[in-house]
């Protein structure tokens, strides 16, 4: 299972979560801590937490 940390919480990541950067797809190696990203969540809780299905990245590092 993948997580991501966002404001010291952390989330799952979908198995088939996808990362954005300038409306292309990227890698996951692009999050890197401090970045500023937009994150779209399932609307489902499974377990104890929200499961993230997209990440957008903001600051176009």
């Amino acid at each position: 299972m993948h997580t991501i940390g966002i404001n010291g919480v952390t989330y799952r990541l979908l198995a088939s979560a996808r990362v954005w950067e300038k409306g292309g797809q990227v890698g996951f190696s692009e999050l890197k801590e401090g970045r500023r990203a937009k994150v779209w969540f399932t609307g489902l809780e499974i377990g104890e937490g929200k499961t993230v299905s997209q990440i957008v990245l903001l600051d176009g590092e």
